[in-house]
C-alpha cells in the first residue's frame, strides 16, 4: 500500500496524523521523536506538563512547539490533487 492510499484510509476511518515541526523553531532541538508518545499519553488523560517533563522537553520554546501545534492535515489534503 502506498503512502497516499494509507492517508486516504486513515481519513475515511477518522484518524489523523499530526504534522509537528521536526525541530524547535527557536533552539533547534529535535522534537519529532516525542510527538507520537506525547499525543498518545495526552489522549489517555495525562497532564501535558508532566508528560513533557518525563520526555525531557524542558525549554519553554520546545514546549510551546508541541502544545500549540495545530493539525492541518485535512486542510493540506485539499491541495494534494
Amino acid at each position: 500500500m502506498d503512502q497516499k492510499q494509507e492517508q486516504e484510509n486513515k481519513a475515511v476511518k477518522g484518524e489523523k496524523d499530526m504534522i509537528i515541526p521536526i525541530r524547535c523553531f527557536s533552539c533547534g532541538k529535535p522534537l519529532a521523536g516525542f510527538a507520537k508518545e506525547f499525543k498518545e499519553r495526552i489522549e489517555k488523560g495525562e497532564d501535558a506538563g508532566k508528560v513533557m517533563d518525563s520526555l525531557g522537553v524542558k525549554r519553554y520554546c520546545c514546549r510551546k512547539s508541541l502544545l500549540t501545534n495545530i493539525d492541518l492535515t485535512e486542510e493540506l489534503m485539499k491541495f494534494n490533487k
